[in-house]
């Protein structure tokens, strides 16, 4: 507890409340959008924080640096299509938080370069932070997805060598042929 600071953590939590929100609101709507009510019933389809923090996972993630909200909770047998739809339900969190990230940044840079707010400014600190917070929120789903993660970096990995490959081999003809 020696470096526990206070208000750095007053800091974060704006981005820490509405990332945790946001991120439990898409779940809760994807499920109700693809046929299943029980997130409407318990309602979890609001943008109110208390209906999404679990109290226990909030301080765990005030005072250990991880923790959790509430699970949104939905019936396969409820959606309409029981193949896709938990995938879709599964990336409508981080995926979320991306998109908040990237409008989060898109605010920031406005009010920097024309609303003129100094950048060590307290605003400045909690955009940041939020910033942060959300892309790290978004990155978990590469964690869910750990095969598919796999997938793309070998898919990228082979893609860039047969580029390079073929970019060498297209340098070497060129030479041979100018000589």
């Amino acid at each position: 507890m020696d470096n526990f600071d206070i208000l750095k953590t007053l800091k974060f939590l704006p981005g820490i409340i509405l990332g945790l929100t946001v991120h439990e609101f898409s779940h809760a709507f994807i499920a109700h959008k693809c046929g299943d009510s029980t997130s409407r019933d318990q309602g979890r389809v609001t943008l109110n924080p208390l209906k999404h923090i679990d109290p226990l996972g909030f301080v765990m993630l005030l005072f250990a640096g991880f923790g959790w909200a509430k699970p949104v909770e939905f019936n396969e047998l409820n959606l309409r299509n029981p193949k896709t739809d938990p995938l879709k339900i599964a990336v409508a969190g981080p995926l979320s938080n991306a998109i908040l990230a990237m409008v989060l940044s898109g605010i920031f840079a406005i009010l920097y370069n024309f609303v003129d707010i100094p950048y060590y400014s307290l605003a400045s600190e909690i955009f940041i932070y939020a910033i942060y917070i959300n892309w790290d929120f978004s990155s978990s789903i590469l964690y869910l997805y750990p095969r598919l993660t796999v997938r793309i970096f070998c898919w990228l990995i082979l893609r860039n060598t047969l580029l390079y490959m073929r970019d060498c081999t297209n340098m070497a003809a060129i030479y041979l042929s100018a000589s």
